[in-house]
């Protein structure tokens, strides 16, 4: 490694780790709030251990939202540095371009987004189940909400795939509401049967007032009925069925990969408009939030490329300067991140280029700020 660039990374280096310490103390002073008011005020046994093992277990997800801010604030700071005190001035007097100055910060905040991206892909998933499961069982267990959107899946015997779903379950009351019900055979979509419940009796889960559609293998309906009563294909009671699922951010990209394509085919295969836009709302929701898995830890990389050019301005850097333009840089992407977020979820943009939003305009503002300031 050359002289240039173990200087230009050391000077990076330090407002990077403080960045991040930063940034992740005000990220857990808010988000362990309420949990240090549960433990004093419910005085929960083992409080302090159980504290710390919630912060441990936020810290990856915690990390990937730093990272890009901390990324921002050590280009500004050291950049900043460099051009006040005219370092940039005499390396360019030596025969040094602007691109080649700024290339170990460009390398670096592309390892930067690498460990990000690693650690939202590899590391976050489960610690971010462990950490929710510390609150919501261990600390307000009995506050936690009726289970929302529940999917199963299963084959029978002779082949035929069978998916259920259910907008909620209650499990003090045993029901199940808003229940849809999908039989598959080689792809071909064989019956669907929709009802408004189903109760826990007897050890089985009856469907009140089902309604049942057989369809041809052109795909047409060719019989429709209703009933009084049914039997729903489970045999999980409501304490089993109420262990909870992982939410989005604790799936891996594989399960919520799965989750979506399921959605997706109730979407399009289903009768009920209903039901149709809703589990199209829910699938785009979550298309948004996979494509944001890989943006965000990208955003270390452009945040690099729009830090380093804007670094460069006359006067000095110091530590509140920079801190101040990086919260009000982050603070424009975020709102970025949640417009184009909303604008994936909606339809109006596609979740990849709603996702990609942000990054996508500070990116281009950074692509210009460094060929302004390689001519320059």
């Amino acid at each position: 490694m050359k002289i240039l660039d173990r200087y230009v990374l050391s000077e990076m280096f330090f407002p990077f780790v403080y960045g991040v310490a930063a940034f992740s103390i005000l990220f857990m002073s808010v988000s362990s709030s309420e949990l240090i008011s549960n433990i004093v005020s419910v005085g929960t046994k083992g409080g302090l251990p159980l504290l710390f093992k919630y912060i441990i277990s936020s810290l990856p997800q915690v990390f990937v939202y730093t990272f890009p801010m901390a990324v921002l604030l050590s280009t500004l700071m050291a950049f900043g540095r460099l051009s006040g005190d005219s370092e940039i001035i005499a390396m360019k007097a030596g025969g040094i371009s602007f691109i080649r100055i700024a290339l170990p910060g460009i390398i670096l905040t592309f390892l930067i987004s690498m460990a990000a991206y690693f650690l939202s892909e590899n590391i976050v998933p489960d610690a971010n189940y462990t950490a929710t499961n510390i609150i919501l069982e261990q600390l307000i267990k009995n506050n936690v909400d009726n289970k929302q959107n529940l999917v199963f899946s299963d084959v029978e015997k002779d082949g035929t795939e069978r998916r259920i779903f259910a907008k909620s379950l209650d499990e003090e009351q045993g029901v199940l509401r808003g229940v849809c019900i999908f039989y598959f055979n080689k792809s071909h979509r064989i019956r669907e049967i929709y009802a408004s419940k189903a109760v826990w009796e007897n050890n089985a889960w009856y469907l009140y007032s089902p309604r049942i559609y057989d369809f041809d293998s052109d795909q047409a309906i060719k019989y429709e009925s209703k009933s009084e009563m049914g039997i729903l294909p489970i045999t999980d009671n409501p304490t089993d069925l109420s262990k909870r699922e992982r939410k989005h951010s604790e799936l891996s990209k594989r399960a919520l990969k799965k989750k979506i394509a399921l959605m997706k085919e109730v979407a399009a295969t289903a009768i009920d408009k209903d039901i149709v836009n809703e589990y199209t709302n829910l699938y785009r929701k979550l298309e948004v939030r996979l494509n944001q898995r890989v943006s965000l830890p990208f955003s270390c990389l452009v945040f690099g490329l729009f830090g380093i050019p804007l670094g460069l301005r006359p006067q000095r850097t110091n530590t509140s300067i920079g801190l101040g333009l990086s919260l009000v840089f982050i603070l424009f992407y975020y709102v970025l991140l949640t417009l184009g977020g909303a604008l994936g979820e909606n339809g109006t943009l596609s979740p990849v280029l709603g996702s990609w939003l942000p990054n996508i305009v500070f990116g281009a503002v950074g692509i210009y700020l460094l060929i302004k300031a390689r001519k320059s």
